[in-house]
């Protein structure tokens, strides 16, 4: 659909429907608006928001911030098809409150990077209703784009737990603060991301597994075995996810997570350092 004058398209079919869902619970319900409320029934968008123009429902200024959440659900109808199989395609209940709230916040994201990620958490929870908090919600709205990049930077560093389908940052913060510099991550940035509520640091007390854990790295399984003289502990540097990381882990483009030979080696060698047994792909390291 082609909403005439205003340079906004949409040829999404869910994603369409949620917005005229929205449209049609903002405006009043009259005789005066059947013609607003029957493009909306016929699917005609672009009519619709024409008319609410003309009618004073929706300003210039308005405007503006409706076409940002259209170039959103744009991206985002792409990543809904792409989580769901063909034989997968019906539409979920989405919380109206829930995207009452997304669109509030996502009307003032122009920046497209962002974009990209606000459509993902929109097809998440078009695909998985309670999937997305409120509160990541309110700290992507926060996040700027240099915390944005110091996230993507500890990505790199992360190892995924398949036995748990989480992730986990190996940070070694407080013993190596200069080569982490060089990766763009700091003592500041980390407390910043702290503050968003997407990690949670211990710059003097590691976290610790217990026992031993399995992960993988790229096409690497990466078994660690703990000091067997330390209670067979695990440390495991400074740095984990909340939640909501876990699941800014998770849409984070596949770029941050491509295997890099220097990063393996530089976490192999802090756990061999902490006495720790390490076998990739069978084959115990020496």
């Amino acid at each position: 659909m082609e909403l005439a004058n205003y340079g906004i398209n949409i040829t999404t079919t869910v994603m369409t429907n949620i917005i005229c869902k929205f449209i049609e619970n903002i405006i009043p319900q009259t005789n005066n608006n059947r013609k607003i409320l029957n493009d909306i029934k016929n699917n005609q968008l672009s009519n619709a928001v024409n008319e609410m123009i003309k009618c004073g429902y929706m300003s210039y200024t308005e405007l503006f911030g409706f076409k940002n959440v259209i170039k959103i659900v744009e991206k985002a109808e792409k990543f809904y098809e792409q989580q769901n199989n063909n034989n997968d395609k019906q539409e979920n209940q989405l919380n109206f409150d829930w995207f009452i709230r997304f669109y509030d916040l996502a009307k003032n994201i122009s920046n497209e990077e962002f974009q990209i990620l606000w459509a993902k958490v929109l097809a998440s929870e078009i695909r998985k209703p309670g999937n997305v908090s409120y509160s990541l919600l309110h700290t992507l709205y926060m996040m700027e784009s240099y915390q944005a990049n110091v996230f993507k930077s500890i990505v790199r560093f992360s190892l995924f737990d398949g036995v748990k389908n989480l992730a986990h940052p190996l940070i070694f913060l407080s013993s190596n603060i200069k080569p982490y510099e060089n990766s763009n991550i700091t003592f500041e940035g980390l407390k910043e991301l702290e503050r968003l509520g997407l990690i949670e640091c211990s710059f003097y007390k590691e976290y610790v597994f217990k026992g031993k854990k399995i992960f993988r790295y790229g096409n690497k399984e990466i078994l660690i075995i703990g000091d067997s003289n330390n209670k067979d502990n695990i440390k495991a540097g400074n740095v984990k996810y909340t939640k909501n990381g876990q699941f800014l882990f998770s849409i984070v483009g596949l770029e941050y997570k491509e295997y890099v030979i220097e990063i393996i080696d530089f976490i192999i060698d802090k756990f061999k350092k902490r006495n720790c047994t390490i076998i990739i792909n069978n084959q115990q390291i020496i």
